[in-house]
């Protein structure tokens, strides 16, 4: 089974310095959103890679944004 809450925290260390995320707002965020619930079935187990994932397929455009350029907008 996966630790998602253990992947969840190793993303935010893995992006904080290179996407340069230095809002304590954005990080507490990027710490507490479960990715996995957002991420279709079939790519659970990449939920927390740092790159855009495919959508589910309901539209051609939908995706799950890389997040540390979500961090960095929202920052």
């Amino acid at each position: 089974m996966q630790d998602f809450d253990k992947e969840r925290l190793a993303m935010v260390e893995a992006i904080k310095e290179p996407a340069r995320i230095k809002d304590k707002r954005v990080i507490s965020a990027l710490k507490k959103v479960p990715r996995h619930l957002f991420v279709p079935e079939r790519e659970i187990l990449r939920a927390y890679e740092c790159s855009t994932l495919p959508g589910d397929g309901s539209y051609e455009f939908w995706s799950v944004s890389d997040p540390a350029c979500v961090a960095f907008m929202c920052q």
